[in-house]
């Protein structure tokens, strides 16, 4: 009988310590990771890649799916754009509703030039928030990439109809809608112009005989 409880006493003790360095080893990664994101705010990516990698090292899920975020967002700044993939993917595994890292790492990959992994990684940041334009513009220029003008336009009407102030999408809508000889394209690019985009005016001039001041 006393050996049973000796034993249940040093089995007691064990969990109790690895409790204890599981919280220890979160603290610090906690730490790493707020670290991190000042160095990072402060442009000193190189230390903060290092913060963050530690935290990728001794956190609990939640903080390894930040971690590896924000070592992302950080090897972009380092023009690591592959390294950048993968740690959105880390992140990805952890929490599969991450829109930003879905978005982000479709970004990366249509620069890339895998631009049907970027339309498959738009597609499940849309589903995630269809309410973000800018994924819609984005899926719409990686479509543009694949010559599938038809379906690059209707993502560029579909950013538009979450905000008709996006200039940008206006733009590409009227590079679009040119190429397939639709004649409302310069409507389109005036609207660019009008919203504050500067190189709608060169489209206007060089296809449409104006500019718009």
């Amino acid at each position: 009988m006393r050996e049973f409880l000796k034993r249940i006493t040093y089995t007691i003790i064990a969990v109790i310590a690895i409790i204890s360095l599981q919280s220890c080893s979160n603290e610090n990664a906690d730490k790493n990771l707020r670290e991190g994101k000042i160095l990072f705010e402060a442009k000193n990516f190189k230390s903060a890649l290092d913060k963050f990698s530690k935290a990728v090292n001794d956190g609990n899920d939640e903080t390894k799916a930040q971690a590896y975020y924000q070592r992302a967002l950080t090897k972009e700044q380092l023009d690591d754009a592959k390294g950048a993939v993968n740690d959105y993917s880390e992140a990805l595994k952890i929490n599969k509703n991450d829109y930003e890292s879905w978005h982000n790492r479709g970004i990366l990959k249509d620069n890339l030039r895998d631009h049907n992994g970027a339309i498959s990684d738009y597609t499940q940041a849309i589903a995630l928030n269809g309410n973000r334009y800018e994924a819609f513009l984005n899926r719409g220029v990686a479509y543009s990439n694949l010559s599938k003008k038809r379906e690059a336009m209707l993502d560029f009407e579909n950013a538009l109809r979450r905000n008709p102030k996006f200039a940008r999408a206006w733009y590409f809508l009227a590079l679009t809608k040119h190429d397939l000889n639709d004649t409302t394209a310069c409507r389109d690019a005036k609207n660019a112009v009008v919203l504050g985009l500067p190189e709608a005016s060169e489209f206007l001039k060089e296809n449409c005989g104006k500019v718009v001041n």
